[in-house]
């Protein structure tokens, strides 16, 4: 029987593995093989920085972007294992995997085989429509689900039992997900900092002085376990201060603009992707009216700090992805209540199968929106063709003078050129988020007096005066209907 359960076991975490390749073969445009010339500017750019960190580049010196340098190291160890994009798929399926075995396991625990499986089919529902294609949010998500778990877990045997003791290596797991949050995007640790808030000042309210040290300490170990690493890294290299302005400063400016670039369809379909919020929001409201407040305030505190912020950022719907472990405590505390407290098995139904519904009908409306808009996988064939030509009249010796302009960076990828400017992608992007960019990528091509440039024509942004002034045109190839690549070459 021994043997037969295990056999049952390996194979249903087989079928997770296989579950994990086929979300992301559809899903992971940027990484999948079933999908020729990709849009896809975020991961591109991770993958060109990792490419090239290879080959002895150096993320923020050589290469500039405003994320933190786990993300460009994780996209690096995918090249180094393949040298294309199909070893960053392979680490996808690691990081994708281990978020389900997580749900599976915390879901059995407390639920029957057939809801834990109905759970993991809502939560791939959600991940389904706010899937960000190789981002930050995929990499960190198993350690979120464990951290609020755990929180969860401490916070629920706190309030029944009173009990106090807390294991302080699960905050080094906080301490951690800080770390990776800052080393990605340092807004995807609010919510479990705010739970980890939470817990301390309970120890603190309750005069736990040991409990409460031991838990900051194992906090902050946690924190340079991880960010120590890269800080010594870019330290040696001369490069920390770059990488922190890359990393943190620069964003200071993202995030106070972030309400000027946001649409308001952006906004009304972020709105909506916020179902998970909606749906703890609710259960913690039902705690709270049964007067469990150390429980629902727990829930509140950590589904405010996190909806407070998505409803006032860029409103992309990846980062409704943070919101994911909320959806697997909503479930489990629904279960905890209708189980062990009674509370009416109609309302209690009545709001899973709310919620339930909810997101599989969201789900089914962005889903087949992008499908027949387009917008699940747009083809940069004929951007990727015509830059080729372009790319073909640069001699082989003087492809190391070279960048592109207003040009998607998936150019360096396919072909055979490298930047030598820093600034090598979105550059008015860059530009209208922080006042100093425009300073520091003007300086950079002076520089560097790079020798050719394919930009983007008719010309805009920092470096329309430039192109125009010291750089005369080879040819041009038409991109779209609005637009054209236009080879540039430096005046003798």
């Amino acid at each position: 029987m021994g043997n037969r359960k295990r056999s049952k076991r390996w194979m249903f975490f087989f079928a997770l593995l296989a579950l994990s390749f086929f979300f992301l073969l559809f899903f992971s445009v940027s990484t999948s093989f079933i999908y020729d010339y990709p849009h896809s500017v975020d991961s591109h750019v991770f993958q060109v920085i990792g490419k090239l960190w290879n080959d002895g580049y150096l993320p923020y010196v050589d290469l500039w972007d405003h994320k933190g340098p786990l993300i460009y190291f994780i996209n690096k160890i995918g090249y180094a294992f393949t040298g294309n994009r199909y070893g960053v798929f392979i680490i996808q399926m690691l990081f994708f995997f281990s978020t389900l075995v997580l749900l599976w396991n915390v879901f059995i625990k407390r639920m029957s085989f057939r809801r834990s499986l109905s759970c993991i089919f809502l939560s791939l529902s959600f991940l389904a429509f706010c899937y960000g294609d190789n981002c930050v949010e995929e990499y960190i998500m198993p350690f979120l689900v464990l951290s609020f778990y755990l929180q969860y877990v401490w916070v629920s045997d706190f309030s029944e039992k009173g009990k106090m003791s807390h294991p302080s290596f699960w905050f080094a797991l906080y301490g951690f997900v800080l770390a990776f949050s800052l080393l990605t995007r340092l807004t995807n640790a609010l919510g479990v900092c705010a739970g980890a808030g939470f817990i301390e000042a309970i120890l603190l309210f309750k005069r736990k002085w040991r409990l409460f040290f031991e838990n900051a300490l194992f906090f902050a170990i946690g924190f340079l376990f991880l960010f120590l690493p890269f800080a010594l890294y870019f330290h040696f290299h001369g490069a920390f201060q770059e990488m922190w302005y890359g990393t943190f400063l620069f964003n200071l400016d993202y995030v106070s603009n972030s309400e000027n670039v946001i649409t308001q369809q952006q906004r009304l379909y972020s709105l909506i992707s916020l179902v998970s919020c909606y749906f703890l929001l609710t259960v913690s409201i039902i705690r709270l009216l049964n007067k469990f407040y150390c429980l629902g305030g727990y829930m509140l505190l950590v589904c405010v700090s996190l909806l407070s912020w998505l409803l006032n950022s860029n409103g992309y719907l990846s980062y409704s992805m943070l919101s994911l472990p909320f959806l697997v405590i909503a479930f489990l505390d629904l279960e905890t209540l209708k189980k062990k407290y009674c509370t009416s098995a109609v309302i209690i139904e009545s709001v899973y199968l709310f919620f339930s519904i909810s997101t599989i009908l969201i789900s089914s409306f962005f889903i087949s929106r992008e499908i027949y808009r387009g917008y699940h996988y747009i083809c940069e064939r004929q951007t990727i063709d015509s830059c080729a030509k372009l790319v073909a009249k640069i001699p082989e010796k003087e492809r190391t003078s070279f960048v592109a302009y207003g040009i998607r960076p998936s150019i360096y990828l396919y072909y055979d050129v490298k930047p030598s400017v820093r600034f090598f992608c979105n550059h008015n992007f860059y530009c209208y988020n922080s006042p100093i960019m425009a300073t520091m990528m003007d300086d950079a091509l002076k520089k560097q007096t790079v020798k050719w440039i394919i930009a983007k024509k008719p010309y805009s942004g920092v470096w329309k005066d430039d192109l125009k002034e010291q750089y005369y045109e080879i040819m041009e190839e038409q991109l779209d209907n609005n637009s054209r690549a236009v080879l540039l070459k430096l005046k003798q």
